[in-house]
């Protein structure tokens, strides 16, 4: 899915799949589930923006 900034709100697919990853996120104890989770959710993004949805959930919940 190609992401533009001028697109996103409240009900755009990455922002409602950052939510899902929120939740996923604790959840689960590693990123594999929680990623394959959020993916099975919403299949119009790719493994790598769901990756990057991970890291950034991780990081606010872990001092990065």
């Amino acid at each position: 899915m190609k992401i533009e900034v001028k697109d996103l709100n409240k009900s755009h697919p990455l922002v409602l799949a950052a939510h899902l990853m929120s939740v996923a996120y604790h959840q689960y104890e590693t990123m594999i589930p929680a990623c394959e989770m959020v993916l099975e959710q919403f299949p119009q993004l790719t493994p790598e923006q769901v990756i990057c949805l991970w890291v950034g959930v991780n990081c606010a919940n872990n001092d990065c």
